[in-house]
């Protein structure tokens, strides 16, 4: 029987082993063969119409491989901005579609890593895995060819506690069922993601991008897609059946619908004669992607030029005299990007993979504008450069507002926001800007991360008259305000208490800033911080299902802060003080919130964990929506469960921790010392009760003898 009880518990231990083996590791596929010199090219085309993308339903597939991508210009004139790298992109398109889906639905997407093998197999002078950039300690970027994904917005599992999907995967793969950014990509493996969309889900905008902590810079600024969910009217939940909201469903027709995902090319770098972007002007994240890049500079995939306004000193030769992916491909520079030189060719916007696209409109016909932030880094001031259109805000992060539409003349993006919005014009051209609006003035935050981007000219709009109706301007959109119905993960908390044990305090400290002196305690540099620390695997903040969780966040006028799997309400800011109606209120859902140039450094907000959507626990993230910064670990995990066992940032004890720890050692207290002591009495009075018996029994006997002598002296 002892046996098979010892054979039985090595079974179910292999078992475990399996699994976990299954859950954090790659699976064993062929490696995507070296690319040779067949390097797609992605050509940025510049001012045509607007691409409808593709759409995306149901089932997909994302690949992830290498293009050369080059454009909008053509290296001869100072009109355009040309550059020349090449990148990561999805299905060889800078937006390869647009994923549609509907409130209670499913998605599957399966994503492939087509990246050549693990770097050092074609380039021996990269050693896998090594933290390249000039960190004493802490994290950097690493895995150039390493990917995961992330669907940014999704409120459900997050895909960490091994429920299968259904259908099981194809054979090779994983699948994971939720967003689980820590299964890790490998070339050549292929990981299925299955999305249950929760039919109390909010119709919005969402996207999904590469999620691997130390390539997600990398990948991210040519990777991505835009998903917009829509409403199911067959057993979705219906926000707008209030009857203030009734007239506003004519503008929910897909037929007036304009996709807006804009990615932005980051590719400034100051004259250096090293091998690594100049620090001298500021931190290093002034060299955006470029400090992505040039931190793994033996990557294969960097970029290249030239460019006349390149700061380039011939072809960079690598380790031993290497300077090639070992197929006769030639692809690395000492200084593949782009100097500042007035910022034309190191910055600017592409609008669904074009540069200054034109919009096509009719006037007094309204439209919806669904817009995904796609950047690395920096905000966006969406203006127009004259009168006459509307906008009016309905939704933010893929969250509707508590009354909309908002009016307003600006819209504020950070990276990674979304904004929907009502848009109504009278004819005319109208040019689509940023850093051109009331927050042309940016004070700056001291790094080029939180700064304002600027582009006199992101997309061209035509509103033709012919067709067109009259805009009554007192009331573009209708005399009333909507008021949409939530479910419960939207309920309002601003007069709702936080749950005692849930209170803890995320601050966002320093910048990514490789030659601050005033280093933080347990990191290399000043760089963003979590509660004075990086990345911690084993101390995941945690999220009790239904219990009110609250967050002071500091320091967001520097950093975004982004939560996984769900949106947080705002509930205060700075001096009880309202942002303007181009930012959020008070009351607004977000996964997102950055306060750039608003005075305000920082927000409470609150959320409730589920409450019945996210089941099964697992973990998830939050952290500084700079790439870069992510990259470098400023990051927290974060853990569902369905009740509290430990408080690992906990400033003190709490009150409840408190008398639990009390009841604890008095329960061992009197484990370990009453009960032994008061069975040591018991012990000794039964020990001297059983000698007195004994000596009372040895009395009456000595009694009965003396008795007897006496009966025998008197005879």
């Amino acid at each position: 029987m002892a046996a098979f009880r010892l054979t039985v518990c090595t079974a179910l231990f292999c078992c475990f082993i399996l699994a976990v083996a299954q859950n954090n590791s790659s699976s064993a596929t062929a490696p995507a063969p070296a690319l040779g010199t067949d390097i797609p090219v992605v050509r940025i085309q510049a001012r045509v119409p607007l691409p409808t993308l593709p759409v995306l339903q149901d089932s997909y597939t994302l690949n992830i491989g290498v293009a050369r991508i080059t454009g909008p210009g053509d290296n001869t004139s100072d009109d355009d901005p040309y550059i020349e790298f090449t990148g990561r992109v999805y299905n060889h398109a800078l937006v390869a579609g647009l994923v549609r889906a509907k409130q209670d639905s499913v998605l599957r997407a399966t994503v492939c890593n087509k990246l050549p093998a693990q770097v050092q197999t074609i380039n021996s002078s990269f050693i896998y895995g090594q933290k390249a950039f000039p960190l004493s300690s802490g994290q950097s970027y690493k895995d150039p060819n390493i990917a995961a994904h992330h669907f940014h917005g999704h409120y459900g599992n997050p895909g960490t506690d091994n429920v299968p999907c259904d259908p099981p995967p194809a054979a090779g793969n994983t699948c994971y069922r939720g967003d689980n950014i820590f299964a890790e990509i490998d070339p050549g493996q292929c990981n299925e993601y299955q999305y249950d969309i929760s039919p109390v889900t909010a119709p919005g905008t969402f996207w999904q991008h590469p999620h691997h902590q130390g390539s997600t810079t990398l990948m991210m600024q040519t990777c991505s897609v835009p998903l917009v969910l829509d409403e199911n009217p067959n057993g979705g939940f219906d926000y707008l059946a209030t009857p203030s909201c009734k007239p506003f469903r004519q503008f929910f027709s897909p037929e007036n619908e304009v996709i807006m995902h804009m990615q932005t090319f980051l590719m400034a770098v100051e004259p250096n004669n090293t091998d690594l972007p100049d620090t001298d002007p500021g931190p290093t994240d002034d060299g955006y992607i470029a400090v992505a890049e040039k931190s793994i500079p033996q990557d294969p995939f960097c970029c290249s030029g030239p460019n006349k306004d390149e700061i380039g000193q011939g072809d960079w030769t690598g380790v031993n005299g290497e300077n090639s992916t070992g197929d006769g491909w030639v692809s690395v520079s000492p200084e593949p990007f782009y100097e500042k030189h007035g910022g034309l060719d190191s910055e600017f916007t592409i609008i669904n993979g074009v540069y200054q696209p034109i919009i096509s409109m009719t006037a007094g016909q309204a439209y919806r504008w669904r817009m995904v932030q796609a950047s690395t880094m920096k905000w966006m001031d969406l203006s127009l450069n004259g009168t006459g259109c509307y906008w009016g805000i309905y939704s933010r992060d893929g969250n509707f507002l508590r009354s909309f539409p908002r009016m307003t003349d600006h819209v504020v993006m950070s990276s990674a926001n979304r904004v929907d919005m009502f848009v109504i014009c009278e004819p005319g051209t109208y040019q689509l800007q940023t850093g051109q609006g009331p927050l042309s003035v940016d004070p700056g935050c001291g790094s080029s991360h939180c700064e304002l981007l600027n582009q006199t000219t992101m997309a061209t709009l035509v509103v033709s008259a012919q067709g067109g109706y009259p805009i009554n301007a007192s009331a573009p959109f209708g005399a009333s305000d909507c008021e949409p119905q939530f479910p419960t993960y939207l309920n309002d908390l601003r007069k709702t208490p936080a749950s005692k044990d849930q209170r803890n305090s995320v601050t966002f400290q320093g910048l990514l800033n490789f030659t601050n002196s005033q280093q933080q305690a347990g990191a290399a540099s000043g760089n963003c911080l979590l509660n004075s620390d990086i990345y911690n695997e084993n101390s995941p903040m945690q999220e009790v299902f239904g219990e009110v969780t609250e967050l002071q966040v500091v320091n967001i006028d520097q950093h975004p802060y982004h939560h996984h799997v769900q949106p947080y309400q705002i509930v205060a800011l700075d001096n009880n003080t309202d942002a303007m109606n181009a930012w959020l209120r008070v009351g607004d859902y977000v996964d997102t919130l950055m306060l750039p140039s608003t005075g305000m450094q920082n927000a409470t907000v609150r959320w409730v964990p589920g409450p019945g959507e996210i089941v099964g626990g697992g973990y998830a993230l939050l952290h500084c929506h700079i790439s870069p910064h992510s990259d470098e670990g400023c990051i927290m995990k974060t853990q569902f469960l369905e009740k509290r066992y430990f408080e690992p940032y906990a400033k003190g004890i709490s009150n409840g921790a408190a008398a639990g720890i009390a009841i604890a050692v008095l329960v061992v207290f009197f484990a370990a010392v009453v009960l032994p002591i008061a069975w040591c009495k018991r012990q000794k009075a039964q020990r001297r009760a059983r000698e007195r018996a004994a000596m009372d029994q040895s009395r009456t006997r000595l009694m009965s003898i003396d008795n007897a002598s006496d009966k025998l002296e008197r005879v």
